[in-house]
């Protein structure tokens, strides 16, 4: 997470963890968290045999929002299996060894999309997300790495043997 202590309504308390920011004014059906105010999804259940109506003051974005700030590790671990699961790639890593090697490496705090931003990369691309095939490596040497597989890939196609 950045060092901000406001985010989107999320602000960083005293104990290090995140809280919600809600608005002065609160009005029936709307979010309160002050930045947000999207329509808050009523949730109904039985209990004892009777329909409940459950109120909350925020909305489920805003709940996902605080969790994920909360618990980025566990946010992290989710969001790439269920890449991996959408690119049909086997995910045998657990939530340990996953969260080992995030902390070695301080992978949540410098995570992004520039240039020197932390990726977790497969080391073969042929083999899925286990545990001894994962490196964390900066985002452009992660585009290189890719470029340069495809490059090897397509000479080993033209020429049916290894070029090197």
């Amino acid at each position: 997470m950045n060092t901000t202590t406001e985010w989107q309504g999320i602000n960083l308390d005293g104990s290090g963890k995140y809280k919600l920011v809600f608005s002065k004014e609160n009005k029936l059906r709307i979010c309160s968290v002050r930045c947000c105010r999207n329509l808050k999804v009523e949730e109904v259940y039985y209990f004892q045999d009777k329909l409940v109506k459950a109120r909350r003051k925020i909305c489920n974005k805003c709940r996902s929002r605080l969790y994920r700030a909360n618990n980025p590790i566990k946010h992290a671990y989710r969001s790439l299996r269920a890449s991996a699961k959408r690119r049909s790639l086997p995910f045998t890593i657990s939530f340990i060894e996953f969260e080992q090697l995030v902390n070695k490496t301080e992978y949540i705090t410098n995570k992004g999309t520039t240039k020197g931003a932390l990726h977790i990369d497969r080391i073969d691309p042929t083999k899925g997300y286990c545990a001894g095939n994962l490196q964390v490596l900066t985002c452009s040497e992660n585009i290189a790495k890719g470029n340069r597989e495809r490059f090897l890939g397509k000479i080993k196609e033209a020429h049916n043997e290894d070029p090197f």
